[in-house]
């Protein structure tokens, strides 16, 4: 008995070009651009890092994280569907991950009777994150007493690093003092530091655990 098929072969090729578009995303988030230059966003609570400035930014753009959160929460809720659906295992919590297993899992998705809704959903979500992406700063930003608290619920979902970016996103978030890969090699597996998730070969890490675990490894040696 053949499989049927739910959404047609040109809509799934629709969906694999917008799920193609969130590593690049995922890149500019990580190289500090969405939070740094445009949300000025400051750090979570519990580091002891301080601006090189002297101050930290008192303002956070409450559309873009929650754009971001928005097109996590869509994949995650695709990515659900298919596994409840097609009895598979569901990838790490992560955008990345959670995309690369829907563009690999996409026949699948394909075979899921609420499918056709999948493309245009998905499309949405890339979308308005895509809008926040390399904007001049306005200040249109909504003050909070304490956007520490804001960032630490939305960074611990959504900022990534790995070896390869962690000093550019330092240097552009003003962490200071500045992370190297090298640096970071070494508090990973003195603080035994697990990945957030994993694409391919490549490894991630969560930025807060890595500025955390870095902060106690500098003032245990002090």
């Amino acid at each position: 008995m053949s499989e049927q098929f739910y959404l047609p072969m040109h809509e799934q090729v629709a969906l694999l070009e917008s799920l193609k578009r969130i590593p690049a995303l995922c890149e500019k988030l990580a190289m500090g651009v969405t939070l740094s230059r445009m949300d000025r966003v400051t750090k979570p609570q519990g580091t002891s890092r301080r601006s090189k400035h002297g101050t930290t930014p008192d303002g956070v753009n409450l559309a873009a994280l929650d754009d971001w959160t928005g097109l996590h929460a869509t994949l995650v809720s695709w990515v659900r569907m298919v596994c409840e659906d097609r009895q598979l295992d569901p990838p790490t919590d992560t955008l990345l991950s959670l995309a690369g297993w829907l563009n690999r899992h996409v026949v699948d998705l394909a075979m899921c009777e609420g499918s056709p809704e999948a493309p245009d959903e998905i499309e949405t979500a890339v979308s308005r994150c895509e809008q926040h992406i390399d904007l001049p700063y306005e200040d249109p930003t909504v003050a909070s007493d304490d956007p520490r608290v804001l960032l630490a619920r939305r960074q611990a979902e959504t900022v990534h690093v790995t070896y390869a970016s962690i000093e550019a996103v330092c240097r552009k978030m003003d962490v200071d003092p500045v992370i190297t890969a090298a640096r970071m090699k070494r508090v990973v597996l003195s603080e035994h530091i697990g990945p957030s998730g994993k694409d391919g070969k490549t490894k991630f890490w969560r930025l807060s655990e890595i500025i955390d675990a870095d902060t106690r490894v500098r003032r245990n040696a002090a």
